[in-house]
This record gives C-alpha cells, structure tokens and sequence, in this order.
C-alpha cells in the first residue's frame, strides 16, 4: 500500500493499494498556485524565488512568503498523510513525486522515497497493463 504524493499544480495525494488499485485521495492547492495566487491578487506581494526556508520565523516579505508556502506544504502533507494512515494503513509507504517534491518532500518527516519521475512510470505501467505486449 502506498500515499503518493505530487507536487505540481495542485498537491495531490493518491491513496493505492497493494496490488495497485486507486483507493481514493485528496486535491489541495499546489505551490506554485499559491505563489501565483498571492502575486497576480495581491498589489504588493512580489513574485518569490523557489528555495525552502532555513528559519520558521521571517524578517522579510520574502522569507515571510517562502516559509509560509514551503514550511506549510510541509506540515500540511504530514498533517494529511499522518490522518490517512490513521483512518487507512499505518504501514502505507509514501512516495512523493513531481516538479516541487525535491525541494519540500526532503523536509517532510512522513515521506518515505522521493522519485520524481514516479508519475511517469505509472503511466507507463497503466499503459502496459492495457495493452500487453503479444509476441
């Protein structure tokens, strides 16, 4: 059993079982929409360069933005993963996927593998399963 968890636009969360059945999930917002969100809707708020926070705390607008984004994707995907294995399998192993997941799975405390062509290959695995290769 496995949480995979992409990194993309919207932060998915893909709930799948041991032999590879699609259980369920959950959509949240993705970090670069919420960067998008906070400099196209907000007068002030610049646009802020992709790098994880080494502070909690910001003295600047951009260190303010960047550990709110990063420092909250991180807890909300433990926060998320932590409830799934409560209501799911505790044992479920997570993989965290995607364009982002090298910068914010590595300080996640609930991923287990980081594989950022993970999405990929099972695109090509479904497409296996469908149309098997007849020699």
């Amino acid at each position: 059993p496995a949480i995979v968890v992409d990194f993309g636009t919207a932060t998915n969360f893909d709930v799948v079982s041991a032999d590879g059945a699609f259980l369920g999930g959950v959509i949240a917002p993705g970090l670069e929409s919420g960067f998008e969100v906070f400099a196209s809707k907000t007068a002030l708020l610049p646009r802020v360069a992709p790098a994880f926070p080494v502070s909690a705390i910001g003295r600047t607008t951009v260190a303010n933005l960047q550990i709110g984004m990063y420092r909250g994707a991180t807890a909300m995907v433990d926060g998320l993963v932590r409830a799934i294995r409560e209501e799911w399998e505790a044992g479920a192993r997570v993989i965290a996927t995607g364009g982002l997941a090298g910068l914010v799975a590595s300080h996640c405390a609930t991923v287990d593998v980081i594989d950022l062509d993970h999405t990929l290959k099972g695109v090509g695995w479904g497409y296996d399963r469908l149309f098997p290769l007849t020699v």
